[in-house]
């Protein structure tokens, strides 16, 4: 009987309920009618964020809820229709009691295909563009979301926010996120003075964001709301929670930077919001393109948009970034204190050009006012490129200031050759150019080349000097200027990088001439001074191999001599002939010149004159590389010069006598250097 009682009592409340619901819905669309909506929900829109709003459609549903379709809100200042936020349909919770005294609170909102548009236009009779982001401005006030608001009684009381299908639509840089397309969705849940943001984002370049945020704010429009308008925030707003990061792209902060990946830890009091990353990993472009794993922290003001503090450290294949007392300065430029340590051999694949770099470097220092400055010494270093010889120092210390490298007067080795070498290094556009001096006690060429060590011609310049620069595209030597054979050497020199090719403009003066026999390994030696010039461009790592390319020419002059040796004494005059050699030994001359060009390792020698009064010899030849080809020998010697040795009757030369002289022409076809190959041509 009892359990019938209550059943009985049970349905007749519940009856009352849905009564009440329906008469207070009647009551509703009676006294709120959907022009006042409109009109209210406007009045809010233009009052405290200074954009007008137009609203399509407004249905107030059974259950209380107010269903607004297709909203624009858009700065009043344009004409164009198109809005700034704008949404298909959106479902706004409002509380009852209040609306039976005609009071609208707001509990909860839904929006559904919501749009944000950055964009500009330029009003007809103006100069300058107006954006869609800039409302009126707005006087603020201090308690968005607890007190009255507008004329008419409205409040918001928000329990939940959520939106659905949001995109942003970046057509100008206004937020620092890629230009295009921006999906979004976010639900904002309330409890009490604490607030639950959970969210995704992912951007026109397929990088995301998913956000798990708690936010301590007794009211949050209002925080929101001071951000926007660049006001200072107190520190009684708090967020904390994670972010997760995939492909992120931070070259919209910095064109050096390429994209983030991780989760970071958030923390913020006030306007100033703290990441916290442990194993997130950040991928670099320049100097070196580089993936970092980022272990640290960096503080954000997110009204200035500007760093505030930070410290921690980046590690990488062979490399390690620490990094403190983050920030920027009074003109909110980065300010940091750096200290970096790198294995070159693991980053020698990262560095542009470099075929083989090893070596331990240190910097430590700090970045202010756009400009780095630090210490830099690097240990056990070499670096090779190519067939080209290696630099290397046990020790390098230097400077480092913006983007240039400066050292003075350190001992450095090429080819394990000790020098001395001064040098700024710019790093302009990320490939590095050097340029600077160097001084080498002794300089031996042939070492530097590991076809020619022990091997081939001892060539060796003692003091050698000279002003280098390194670029991509080689090495240059200007002012170089040596010691050689006694004599002195000028000029400059250039290497190709991409060609694999040398190239030297050389002035000699006075050069020992028995000293270059000596260190050519010459067959035949002479005894003078040396005054020429050469300009030859050639390739290859050895003596011989440059032999068989080498290009360009070669002029000399030499005075009064002597010559032993020669290949006169070496069978050139045979037969009959042979009773002259013993006047060629020793022989004396009183000038010498030699005039000669190279293509491709192909001679062409186009004058070589010995003088010796009593006698003279001119050559003319054409030679392959190899030394096989063609040449004219012209003997010519005075009557005087065969007295005591021979009659010319005997030797078969009465007949070649013109005047006071004998004009005797051998030649040859075959090796021109070879006195083997030269017979007598009459």
């Amino acid at each position: 009987m009892r359990r019938r009682t209550l059943l009985r009592w049970f349905l007749v409340a519940l009856a009352l309920l849905l009564m009440a619901a329906v008469a207070g819905v009647w009551y509703l669309r009676k006294n709120f009618s959907s022009e006042k909506i409109k009109a209210e929900i406007s009045a809010l829109a233009q009052k405290y964020s200074g954009f007008s709003l137009t609203v399509d459609e407004v249905d107030l549903t059974w259950s209380g809820d107010v269903r607004l379709r297709r909203i624009c809100l858009k700065n009043p200042r344009m004409v164009s229709d198109r809005c700034f936020v704008s949404a298909n349909i959106v479902s706004l919770d409002l509380a009852l009691a209040p609306l039976l005294k005609k009071q609208v609170e707001v509990r909860g909102a839904h929006f559904d295909r919501l749009e944000v548009n950055f964009f500009t236009e330029r009003p007809a009779g103006t100069k300058t563009d107006v954006g869609s982001w800039q409302g009126k401005n707005v006087a603020p006030e201090a308690n968005i979301g607890e007190s009255q608001r507008s004329g008419s009684d409205a409040r918001f009381r928000l329990k939940s926010l959520r939106v659905t299908n949001g995109a942003i639509l970046h057509e100008v840089r206004v937020l620092p996120i890629p230009l295009g397309k921006t999906s979004f969705e976010a639900k904002l849940d309330y409890a009490a003075e604490r607030q639950r943001l959970t969210g995704a984002m992912q951007f026109a370049d397929a990088s995301r964001i998913d956000a798990d945020l708690d936010i301590e704010s007794a009211n949050l429009i209002g925080f929101v709301r001071q951000i926007a308008a660049g006001q200072t925030v107190g520190e009684a707003h708090k967020t904390s929670g994670t972010l997760k990061c995939t492909g992120l792209n931070l070259g919209v902060f910095d064109s050096r930077l390429q994209t983030l990946n991780g989760s970071l830890a958030v923390k913020s009091s006030g306007q100033v919001i703290t990441l916290k990353s442990e194993t997130a990993t950040i991928g670099v472009l320049q100097p070196l393109r580089l993936d970092l794993v980022w272990a640290g922290e960096v503080g954000i003001d997110i009204v200035k948009l500007a760093l505030t503090s930070g410290q921690g450290k980046l590690t990488g294949p062979g490399l390690s970034l620490e990094y403190s007392e983050l920030g920027v300065d009074q003109k909110q430029n980065l300010k940091v204190l750096f200290a970096l340590a790198a294995e070159l051999s693991a980053l020698a694949g990262k560095i542009s050009g470099a075929a083989n770099i090893k070596g331990s470097l240190h910097l430590s220092g700090k970045y202010e006012n756009s400009v780095p400055s630090a210490y830099l010494k690097a240990t056990n270093l070499s670096v090779q490129r190519g067939g080209l010889p290696a630099v290397s120092a046990e020790v390098l210390n230097a400077s480092l200031q913006g983007k240039n490298i400066a050292f003075s007067k350190q001992k450095l080795q090429l080819g394990g050759q000790p020098f001395e070498a001064s040098a700024n290094i710019q790093f302009a556009g990320g490939t590095p150019v050097a340029s600077g001096n160097v001084d080498f006690k002794v300089l031996k060429p042939n070492q530097l080349f590991s076809g020619d060590k022990g091997t081939g011609a001892a060539i060796e310049f003692a003091p050698f000097s000279a002003q280098f620069m390194r670029t991509p595209a080689g090495i240059r030597l200007e002012k170089i200027s040596t010691g050689f054979s006694r004599g002195t050497i000028t000029g400059s020199y250039a290497y190709d990088t991409t060609a694999e090719r040398h190239a030297a403009r050389l002035t000699l003066s006075k050069i020992k001439t028995q000293d270059l026999s000596e260190a050519l390994k010459l067959k035949a030696t002479v005894f003078a001074v040396l005054d020429g010039r050469c300009d030859l461009v050639f390739a290859g790592e050895n003596l011989d191999a440059i032999k068989k390319n080498v290009t360009g020419s070669l002029i000399a002059a030499i005075g009064r001599g002597k010559i032993k040796d020669s290949f006169l004494q070496k069978g050139i005059l045979n037969g009959p002939l042979h009773k002259l050699e013993e006047k060629f030994s020793d022989t004396e001359f009183e000038s010498a010149a030699i005039e000669a060009s190279f293509n491709a390792g192909a001679v062409s020698l186009k004058k070589l004159s010995f003088d010796a009064g009593e006698f003279d010899v001119s050559m003319r030849a054409e030679a392959a590389s190899g030394g096989q080809g063609k040449a004219t020998l012209n003997f010519r010697f005075r009557s005087s010069f065969v007295e005591n040795v021979a009659n010319p009757l005997h030797m078969g030369i009465e007949n070649l006598r013109e005047g006071d002289y004998y004009n005797l022409p051998f030649a040859c076809r075959g090796d021109v250097f070879s006195s083997a190959c030269y017979v007598k041509n009459w």
